[in-house]
Formats: structure tokens, C-alpha cells, sequence
């Protein structure tokens, strides 16, 4: 997609789906389609914060993207594990 879009463009992509992929938690919950426990995956939005910042920064410099690319891995595994934690606790309760 970057290839495609180029960094300056794909840059405003990658901050749309991290907002997206927060605001389906919210919306799985609003809609009781996901239990109020998942809302723990709202616990990474520091880290997908400072990817996003970052990214709309340094896009063009390789070297100051490496830790926003660090802070997005953060993003994308902490958000999943806090989901599954969240799955889990609303099984047990």
C-alpha cells in the first residue's frame, strides 16, 4: 500500500486504521456485540498514540521511525492480548 500510495499519503492510512481499530472496540461494545471487559483494549491507545504521532512526523526519516515502528508492535500485540484478557474475564464473571 505504501509503494502504491507513497509515505507522505500512506501515512494518513496507517493513522486511520489505528483510529479504526480503537473505535471497533468501542463500537463492539456500544453495540453489545463484545463485552464491557474488552474496553481493557483501550489500554494501548498511549502506544498507538505516540505510532500514530510519529508516523505523521518521521515518515520520511527512516531513523526516527524505528521506535514508532517498536510503539506500533506495542499497539497491535497489546491490544490483542488485552482483548483475549478481557474475552477471558467476561467468561468468569
Amino acid at each position: 500500500m505504501v509503494i502504491a500510495m507513497g509515505k507522505k499519503d500512506a501515512r494518513f492510512l496507517f493513522v486511520a486504521l489505528i483510529l479504526a481499530s480503537y473505535l471497533c472496540i468501542v463500537i463492539g461494545v456500544l453495540t453489545k456485540m463484545m463485552p464491557v471487559v474488552t474496553l481493557i483494549g483501550l489500554g494501548t491507545i498511549g502506544f498507538g498514540w505516540k505510532a500514530a504521532k510519529g508516523a505523521l512526523r518521521y515518515y520520511n526519516d527512516t531513523n526516527q521511525l524505528v521506535p514508532v515502528l517498536g510503539a506500533n508492535v506495542i499497539t497491535i500485540l497489546g491490544t490483542q492480548a488485552l482483548l483475549a484478557v478481557g474475552y477471558v474475564i467476561a467468561r468468569f464473571i
